[in-house]
């Protein structure tokens, strides 16, 4: 594949992310609740990329469970770093 349209692939590829930031950043420039709500759906957006596509190709690829108790003892340390 030539440079060129390489370049253009992965630059239609991440127009969604830009019309989906323009929103979001006009939701959460409105007041502090929309900004809780953009940042607890953006949040959940992703939660559902790991736990739904990401962590069942990794345990798939390792062929053992180390993935999973790395993505609890990551969510252990974000939890403990919030609350200390």
């Amino acid at each position: 594949m030539k440079k060129a349209k390489a370049t253009f692939l992965t630059a239609i590829t991440g127009a969604p992310t830009i019309l989906g930031a323009m929103p979001g950043y006009f939701l959460g420039t409105l007041s502090p609740v929309m900004l809780a709500l953009s940042l607890s759906f953006a949040s959940g957006a992703m939660l559902y990329v790991v736990f739904g596509e990401l962590l069942p190709e990794a345990i798939l690829m390792w062929k053992s469970k180390a993935p999973a108790f790395a993505m609890l003892a990551g969510l252990l340390v974000g939890v403990i770093i919030l609350f200390v």
